[in-house]
Order: structure tokens, then C-alpha cells, then sequence
């Protein structure tokens, strides 16, 4: 085991290098887990994800949770956030 979580850092350590506005969970810890686990399993485990969340949320879970952080956003004055160039 510790053998794999020092693989997971050193992974984590090699792919964070680069300048990136995405969050670290998509740019640098999604990509080491992807790296670790394989994309077949990766690929599978996100198809699982996605059906739970069907499950848990409904066919629309996805759409609906969207649609409500787009009026959260709007309604703070925050709205249209993604298209703001880094440091603007």
C-alpha cells in the first residue's frame, strides 16, 4: 500500500507542473488516478459514477444540478464565470 500511494504522488508531483485554472481535483488529481488506475477502469468507473447518480438524482440529476449553480451564480453576480480569463 505504501508503496502505491508513493506511485500516487509521485504521479500527482509530475502532472502539476504546468500553469492551470482548473481546480486541483481536475488538474492534477483526476489525471493521477487516471494514470494509476488505467483509462479502461477509469472509463468504467466513471460509467458507474454516472449511473449512480441516476439512481440518486433521476435521468435529468445532472442538467437540473447545473441549471440551479447557473441561477446560484446569477443571482450573486457571479454568473458566466468560465468565461472570465484567468486573473481578469
Amino acid at each position: 500500500m505504501a508503496d502505491r500511494c508513493l506511485h500516487v504522488e509521485t504521479i500527482m508531483r509530475s502532472t502539476s507542473g504546468g500553469a492551470s485554472c482548473a481546480p486541483p481535483w481536475q488538474a492534477v488529481l483526476f489525471p493521477a488516478f487516471r494514470k494509476l488506475s488505467g483509462r479502461a477502469h477509469y472509463r468504467e468507473l466513471g460509467e458507474n459514477l454516472d449511473d449512480r447518480e441516476r439512481v440518486l438524482r433521476g435521468s435529468q440529476g445532472f442538467d437540473q444540478t447545473l441549471a440551479e449553480v447557473a441561477k446560484l451564480e446569477t443571482a450573486l453576480g457571479i454568473g458566466g464565470l468560465a468565461k472570465q480569463p484567468p486573473g481578469s
